[in-house]
C-alpha cells in the first residue's frame, strides 16, 4: 500500500495526478488478485463437490457389492444343500443294494437299484458342478466387495483432502476480502482528499462476478 498521504492544499497538480494514478493502479491490481482468489475458490468448491459425489457413489457401490456377495453365498448354500440331498440318496441306494445282494433277492430289483444309482451319480456330478460355479461366483463377489471397500476408503481420503483445501482457501479468501474492504476504504479517503467526494467512485470496489 502506498504510504504517501496526499494533501490537496499543499501538493502540485503533477504530484496529485501521480498519487491518484498510483492509488487507482493499486486498486486495479488488488481487484484482479481478489478475482483470481475467488475464481480459484470456486474451482476448489467444484473439486470438493465432485469428490463428495464420488464418495457417495463409492458407498453405494460397496453396498451393492455386499448384496451381490450375500446373494452369491445363498446360491452356494442352495447348491451345497442339493448336493447333500443327492449324496444322501446315493448312500441310501448303495445300502439298499448291499442288503439285496446279501439277501439274494430278485435280480430285477437289483437292476432297478443300479439304474437309480447310476442316475443319481450323474445328478451328483451335475449338482457338484453347480456347487463349484456358485463358489467361484461367491469368491468373485468377495473380491468385488474388497475392491469396493478400498475404493470407498480412497474416495473418503480424497474428499477429506479436498474439503481441507477448500476450508483453507475459503478462510484465506475471507481474509483477502476483509483486507480488500479496508484498503478500498483507505483509497477512497485518499481520493476524496485529492479531488473531493466524486473521485471515490474510481477506486471503489468493483462488483465481482461469480
Amino acid at each position: 500500500m502506498d504510504t504517501l498521504q496526499p494533501n490537496s492544499s499543499s501538493t502540485s497538480p503533477q504530484t496529485v495526478k501521480r498519487v491518484k494514478n498510483a492509488i487507482l493502479q493499486e486498486a486495479k491490481s488488488e481487484e484482479k488478485y481478489v478475482k483470481d482468489i475467488l475464481k480459484d475458490l470456486t474451482h476448489t468448491e467444484k473439486v470438493e463437490h465432485k469428490a463428495e459425489k464420488e464418495a457417495s457413489k463409492a458407498e453405494l457401490a460397496l453396498e451393492s457389492s455386499k448384496k451381490q456377495e450375500q446373494s452369491a453365498l445363498k446360491d452356494v448354500y442352495r447348491a451345497e444343500n442339493k448336493h447333500n440331498v443327492v449324496v444322501a440318496e446315493i448312500v441310501q441306494v448303495r445300502n439298499d443294494l448291499q442288503y439285496l445282494t446279501h439277501s439274494k433277492r430278485a435280480e430285477q430289483r437289483v437292476a432297478n437299484k443300479f439304474e437309480t444309482l447310476e442316475e443319481l451319480e450323474k445328478q451328483e456330478q451335475a449338482v457338484l458342478k453347480n456347487v463349484y460355479r456358485a463358489e467361484h461366483k461367491h469368491n468373485v463377489a468377495i473380491a468385488n466387495v474388497e475392491q469396493a471397500r478400498k475404493a470407498l476408503q480412497s474416495s473418503f481420503r480424497h474428499h477429506d483432502i479436498a474439503k481441507n483445501v477448500l476450508q483453507r482457501k475459503a478462510s484465506y479468501a475471507d481474509d483477502v476480502l476483509a483486507k480488500h474492504d479496508e484498503n478500498t476504504h483507505t483509497r477512497n479517503v485518499k481520493l476524496t482528499t485529492l479531488r473531493g467526494p466524486s473521485a471515490t467512485t474510481e477506486a471503489g470496489r468493483v462488483i465481482l462476478g461469480s
